[in-house]
């Protein structure tokens, strides 16, 4: 029987092997030990080129790095009036910018303990320290002005604590009042656990408020359930 032929793209000759692929494979073998035994002096080159790329960026980014917020330049300022955080509250940023990083927002009508200015293309920021001792800039469209700054008017009816005792705010912090009253401005918000001097007090309802100085030297009122005695139980005076 006769069979027709076929076209020569199904030609049942077996293929012939290509032999630039057998050379291509001993290359690449070749290629491969080669690397394996420089692997390690490449491997030396490239981690002291990377060392030395990584001093290079530390020394630059030391050198164009933004001061810190206690080695900024401002004039030394305190308001005639009290201050406050705004309606929407105010953010504190370790710099004198709008694009900052933010340490701390504060709340609304949070007072504002200003220490110092600076005019940035016309705008004022504040430096503020915080309670816990951090140093910040807030700008000047987030702070409200209150009245204005009055020395704290003698208390009456306060019995003196000679010599003074030691007191720590309770678990929740204490809140130091310019006087003996709830009503009364609030000076500085205490952490939990801060030491204070009790140098007087005085019985106002049923409670007894004491006068206190906090270990930066300011002074003002704090009620008795707020402070507690150095071991831990009520504060007796």
């Amino acid at each position: 029987m006769t069979y027709p032929d076929l076209p020569p793209a199904y030609s049942l000759r077996p293929r012939r092997r290509v032999p630039w692929l057998s050379g291509a494979f001993l290359l690449a073998v070749a290629a491969f030990v080669v690397g394996f035994v420089l692997s390690a002096d490449v491997r030396n080159g490239a981690r002291s080129v990377a060392n030395a790329i990584g001093d290079w960026v530390e020394e630059t980014a030391a050198a164009t790095a933004p001061p810190t917020p206690s080695g900024v330049s401002a004039e030394a300022f305190t308001p005639e009036r009290v201050a406050f955080a705004g309606a929407a509250g105010a953010n504190v940023r370790d710099y004198p910018f709008p694009t900052a990083t933010i340490l701390i927002r504060l709340p609304p009508r949070e007072e504002l303990h200003i220490t110092g200015r600076l005019n940035v293309q016309g705008n004022w920021w504040f430096r503020i320290q915080l309670p816990d001792g951090r140093v910040g800039f807030v700008h000047q469209s987030v702070i409200a002005w209150g009245a204005p700054s009055a020395a704290s008017a003698p208390v009456a009816d306060v019995t003196p604590v000679e010599p003074a005792i030691q007191a720590l705010t309770g678990h929740a912090g204490a809140k130091i009042r310019t006087g003996p009253s709830r009503s009364a401005r609030v000076i500085v918000r205490m952490d939990p656990g801060a030491e204070l001097a009790v140098i007087g007090h005085r019985r106002v309802g049923e409670h007894v408020w004491y006068r206190v100085r906090t270990e930066d030297g300011r002074e003002g009122f704090a009620r008795d359930d707020v402070l507690v005695a150095p071991g831990g139980g009520p504060l007796r005076v």
